[in-house]
């Protein structure tokens, strides 16, 4: 663990030593994680597999699309809502850059194709949805190399799920996501 930060650390030097920036019009960047999430309106902790694939339409615009794929939920289960659920987003997001440290936020309206449990879904309603949502997003990104970053983000999704029984419709949850990905500059 020591060794992997030192050499981090050392790439991170490296890179602000030349001092060549990454973040402009042209680049694109993608990356594929693990986004641990939060329900706002139940206890459960919910988790995806996350991709996505942002390109920068100019010096602090950005146009990113992302999909979220469930995995399960923390009681080894699925969620009390989805038997399945994938949520895809498409959107736009305002960058503050300094250097190739890049913060930012974002506005994304989603569409989520879920199956949900039969137990809370009315009779005679399909299990199948097909929702609108959309989500808030804020993060982080530091641009080590020309080809890699380090990134963190925040995501707020807004989705209610209709004709339920027994329980609240409300489906918002909070979704954590951070780790390597990858870039490229298609422009010179």
């Amino acid at each position: 663990m020591v060794r992997m930060m030192t050499v981090m650390c050392l790439i991170s030097l490296n890179g602000m030593a030349q001092q060549e920036v990454y973040v402009r019009p042209g680049l694109l960047r993608s990356s594929l994680t693990f986004s641990p999430s939060a329900m706002l309106n139940n206890s459960t902790t919910n988790y995806y597999l996350t991709g996505f694939l942002e390109g920068y339409i100019g010096d602090n615009l950005s146009i990113r699309g992302e999909t979220h794929y469930l995995l399960g939920a923390d009681n080894g289960e699925l969620s009390p809502f989805f038997k399945s659920s994938i949520r895809t987003s498409f959107g736009i997001q305002y960058h503050k850059n300094v250097k190739n440290f890049d913060s930012y936020i974002g506005f994304l309206p989603s569409v989520s194709f879920s199956q949900l449990n039969e137990e809370f879904v009315s009779t005679g309603v399909a299990r199948n949805h097909f929702e609108p949502s959309f989500a808030l997003k804020a993060g982080v990104t530091y641009y080590v190399y020309k080809f890699f970053h380090f990134f963190l983000e925040a995501t707020y999704y807004n989705t209610t799920i209709r004709a339920l029984d027994r329980i609240n419709g409300r489906a918002d949850e909070f979704m954590f996501s951070a780790g390597l990905g990858f870039n490229i500059n298609t422009k010179k």
